[in-house]
């Protein structure tokens, strides 16, 4: 430790253990000055919850690995959740459709089946046989895009009096706030799988029979 002397500032390094427990006179050979000098009280070892100052650094490195391990596992889950929306994209768009969009937005294409394809020239036609009222569809299907389109199947539906619907079917129309109900839906499925640039694909629909209360045809990808 460093004594320095009241009177004339002269300072001394001496070892601790020459003072001994309980102090000691001790004299300045420069000006003949002396005191008594006590030992130096040395900093309370920092305890934490009764445990010793080594317990406690080991808590406090504990605490903190577990911190940065939270938030290492929580960007793991954050980063494999975000790929996993950009993969799927297409899946979920087909689900929720505006989702398109959001993903537009944030710099990623999404093709949804039926990108680039067109229906044209639709013309129902009805035949009666043993009283019921059967219905085909003849229409034309293009790719006016400039590439290479895969040809997806084609969704039908007969929209018309909620009165003749599934009370499940009202429920639906009551959300999207229709004024129609869809009484049947189904596909109409191609031999063929892609249309070029330009390309034009004419089709008919198997015989179907038409729904009571039908009114309109929505078709559509």
């Amino acid at each position: 430790m460093i004594l320095t002397c009241a009177q004339c500032k002269k300072r001394y390094m001496i070892e601790d253990e020459s003072l001994g427990p309980e102090g000691r006179k001790v004299r300045c050979v420069a000006c003949g000055h002396t005191w008594q000098q006590s030992v130096a009280v040395k900093p309370a070892i920092p305890k934490v919850l009764g445990m010793n100052h080594s317990a406690a650094v080991a808590v406090e490195t504990s605490v903190g690995f577990s911190g940065k391990m939270n938030f290492i596992i929580c960007a793991f889950a954050t980063v494999l959740l975000l790929g996993g929306m950009i993969v799927a994209r297409e899946p979920i768009t087909q689900l929720w459709p505006s989702a398109k969009s959001v993903y537009r937005q944030i710099g990623f294409s999404v093709l949804l089946p039926g990108d680039g394809l067109v229906i044209k020239n639709r013309t129902p036609d009805y035949v009666q046989n043993n009283g019921r009222t059967y219905m085909t569809i003849s229409a034309e299907v293009m790719n006016k895009s400039s590439t290479v389109q895969p040809l997806a199947p084609i969704v039908i539906s007969l929209q018309g009096d909620c009165e003749y619907a599934s009370w499940w079917q009202k429920i639906s129309a009551g959300l999207r706030r229709g004024n129609l109900c869809t009484l049947k839906k189904w596909q109409h499925h191609f031999v063929e799988s892609r249309l070029l640039p330009g390309e034009r694909l004419a089709f008919e629909t198997k015989q179907r029979p038409l729904h009571a209360g039908a009114k309109s045809i929505v078709m559509g990808f």
